[in-house]
């Protein structure tokens, strides 16, 4: 239904907005039926003849029957190498985390990065808050002003964020620190933060 559903929904929508800004077509609720000789035919009956065709269809664990500790992708739990690492260090190490709150990130241009709730997940007892990457003025400098910050709260407390801006990868450090850590929202606001940076985002939208 929307590109990137596994993210917050108004993060899959500027996705779509951006790829036909720059002109790339993008087909939804539909799905390859054939490939033959470089030949794309979807369900829907249109052909596509790409110069180039790449698979991206998910990958499966191939495992042993070892009486081991499985960490890492073959857990079948979060398939991300952070995540894994996390994992070892528990295993290896005894340092828990928090594995409700593993950030995402798709490397692109722009960087898009979440962790925590998503507007879709949540009922009219949250608030949402978003800031537009316009109102940063190292955007302006970088010439990356497509994108933009959102907040879901609740109860004066930070439950999910959600990212599309340069170094987006770099910003959700921060609120993973701030969601696990339970730090208020009038706590956040009392920080000080550099000029013209793109973190000072996270705090501007906190009013």
């Amino acid at each position: 239904e929307h590109l990137c559903p596994i993210a917050d929904i108004e993060v899959s929508k500027r996705i779509e907005r951006i790829f036909k800004q720059r002109k790339i077509k993008f087909y939804l609720n539909d799905c390859v039926s054939e490939i033959q000789d470089k030949k794309v035919t979807l369900k829907n009956g249109t052909t596509i003849e790409p110069d180039f065709i790449l698979s991206a269809v998910g990958r499966v664990p191939v495992s042993t029957n070892f009486e081991c500790k499985k960490l890492g992708d073959i857990s079948g739990e979060i398939l991300l190498a952070h995540y894994a690492i996390s994992q070892a260090k528990e295993f290896a190490e005894g340092t828990k985390f928090d594995k409700r709150l593993i950030p995402s990130v798709i490397y692109g241009e722009p960087e898009i990065a979440w962790v925590g709730m998503r507007e879709q997940d949540c009922d009219d007892t949250y608030e949402k808050r978003m800031l537009p990457i316009t109102a940063l003025g190292k955007s302006w400098c970088d010439d990356a002003i497509d994108g933009f910050i959102k907040l879901i709260l609740k109860n004066g407390y930070i439950v999910g964020a959600h990212i599309i801006s340069k170094e987006a990868s770099a910003m959700i450090q921060q609120l993973v620190v701030a969601i696990q850590n339970k730090i208020s929202v009038d706590k956040l606001k009392e920080i000080c933060v550099a000029h013209p940076t793109y973190s000072e985002g996270l705090y501007e939208i906190l009013g």
